[in-house]
């Protein structure tokens, strides 16, 4: 396996004096596996009230360009852009 590891720490509290309280702690990882395809893994504990809540999250992103072949702009400076306009 090849690729690229990154860990992703999380801490979360909020407090509503009158209704509620919440305390979390989320931690997982994200693995590149290309360039184009990232998947990620984690794990959050929380307390909310006198609750207890727990959740594994996993998730897989994919990356696309919007365009086929050279990118138009790349060649655009703000001069040539001004000239283009004003032809």
């Amino acid at each position: 396996m090849t690729g690229q590891f990154g860990r992703s720490p999380n801490f979360f509290y909020e407090r509503d004096i009158a209704l509620f309280q919440t305390g979390s702690a989320l931690v997982g990882g994200i693995w590149q596996v290309q360039d184009n395809i990232a998947v990620d893994f984690a794990l959050r504990g929380a307390r909310i009230s006198d609750h207890t809540a727990s959740e594994i999250r996993v998730g897989v992103t994919f990356a696309f360009g919007v365009t086929k072949g050279p990118d138009i702009l790349s060649g655009f400076t703000s001069h040539s852009v001004r000239k283009a306009l004003i032809q």
